[in-house]
C-alpha cells in the first residue's frame, strides 16, 4: 500500500482508507488520538481484533510490554 509517511522510528504509516486492503495481520495505532483513530478504522470495516491501540503516554519499556501483551492476545484470539 502507498505510504502516508513513516514514524520517527521508521515504521510505515499508511492512510486509514488503504488499511482494509493492506496485507497486514495487525494494525498498531501509535497515537495519542487512538480512540478516534480506532473508531475510524472500525467504521472502515477493519475488525477490532485486527487493531492494537496501546497507551503511547507510557515510557518505552512499559509501551513495549503493553504492545507485546496486546500482540500475544491478538495471536491467541486469531
Amino acid at each position: 500500500p502507498r505510504l502516508q509517511g513513516r514514524t520517527m522510528m521508521g515504521c510505515e504509516v499508511i492512510a486509514p482508507v488503504r488499511i482494509p486492503q493492506a496485507p497486514y495481520d495487525v494494525v498498531v495505532v501509535a497515537s495519542t488520538h487512538r480512540d478516534a483513530i480506532l473508531a475510524q478504522l472500525i467504521q472502515l470495516g477493519i475488525a477490532p481484533d485486527r487493531i492494537i491501540a496501546p497507551d503511547v503516554s507510557q515510557d518505552d519499556s512499559e509501551l513495549g510490554t503493553e504492545i507485546g501483551r496486546l500482540l500475544a492476545r491478538a495471536r491467541r484470539d486469531a
